[in-house]
């Protein structure tokens, strides 16, 4: 778009999708199957001194979604990144990965070196929340 304002819907899968996605579904001709998110979406703005991401809850994993518009953006800044990581599973309030994935997911994030930002949403939960800043 010439705008600066772009939605992406193919979303590279390099690493693994949140465990808490093996609960949801979706309904396809009358039956229910396990939800593959391929309706999710990245909108990215593109601004003069970087990118800012939003993403949803992330069910395709949050550094699958950073990576895809590295992809997409080559050489450009992600100055910010806003949404949820679908770290908790919103009804129950649990965390739904394990200790050593959150921090894997925030060194992998960290090591990007050129994320300015990150606001988290609702489903990344305080837990993960907290443990993600450890790895600040």
């Amino acid at each position: 778009m010439d705008n600066g304002i772009y939605l992406i819907p193919e979303i590279v899968g390099k690493y693994p999708k949140p465990r808490g996605n093996k609960k949801l579904l979706k309904q396809s001709n009358g039956t229910y199957l396990p939800d593959d998110f391929g309706h999710e979406l990245l909108l990215v703005v593109q601004e003069k001194d970087g990118l800012v991401v939003f993403t949803g809850c992330s069910h395709n994993g949050i550094v699958n979604m950073i990576e895809t518009v590295e992809s997409r953006f080559q050489g450009e800044t992600i100055k910010a990144v806003f949404g949820g990581f679908y770290l908790m599973s919103p009804p129950t309030k649990k965390m739904t990965e394990k200790r050593e994935e959150v921090l894997r997911i925030g060194r992998l994030l960290n090591d990007k070196g050129h994320l300015m930002k990150v606001f988290t949403g609702h489903c990344t939960g305080k837990l993960a929340y907290d443990i993600l800043k450890l790895t600040k």
